[in-house]
């Protein structure tokens, strides 16, 4: 069976919004740490043709990326959706989006693996269908994670010498990506 599940991000300024989402899943909506006012979707979808058809109807004001994993082994997982109601009220983590502009994926697919294990649950490596861009999308359990995780995110980004934005995102409530911890 071949590997085919597209995603698409999008970026926005101002309070999140519900998007039709018609065929895909809602990995979850999640705000931008230290920036009241961005939020950022990611869904995903069957098909690279329902992903373009979602980007086309998004307005013109937010920014897309749409993203694709090479191989299963890659791909964001397929995670049980959250009940914000149910669930206890606690940190959710935070969730990191590095974004590697002009850079190899075999690259930053063994960089990356240097921190794998180190307090990170890694959820996916993906590669932007409409950009010149690969996207690592990791968990921390909080800002002290983070920032001990920190020295080895700029070891990657100096190896590669390309340009790097890394995004921190708060997830909302019902975020299917989210730092779930240890069952006790």
């Amino acid at each position: 069976m071949e590997h085919k599940p597209s995603a698409i991000i999008l970026l926005h300024r101002g309070p999140p919004r519900l998007q039709p989402c018609r065929d895909g899943a809602a990995y979850g909506c999640f705000t931008e740490a230290g920036r009241r006012g961005n939020h950022l979707s990611l869904r995903a979808y069957p098909s690279t043709e329902s992903a373009c058809a979602a980007q086309a109807a998004t307005p013109l004001t937010e920014h897309t990326m749409l993203l694709q994993a090479p191989d299963p082994m890659h791909a964001l997982p397929l995670l049980p959706p959250g009940d914000p109601l149910r669930e206890p009220r606690r940190r959710r983590g935070v969730v990191l989006v590095h974004l590697f502009h002009g850079a190899c994926f075999e690259r930053v697919d063994e960089l990356v693996g240097r921190y794998r294990g180190a307090g990170v649950v890694e959820a996916g490596l993906l590669e932007a269908l409409d950009t010149d861009c690969v996207v690592w999308i990791a968990i921390v359990q909080d800002m002290q994670a983070l920032a001990a995780l920190h020295p080895a995110l700029r070891a990657t980004e100096a190896a590669l010498d390309t340009h790097a934005e890394l995004l921190l995102l708060e997830p909302c409530a019902a975020s299917r990506l989210r730092w779930i911890g240890v069952k006790q």
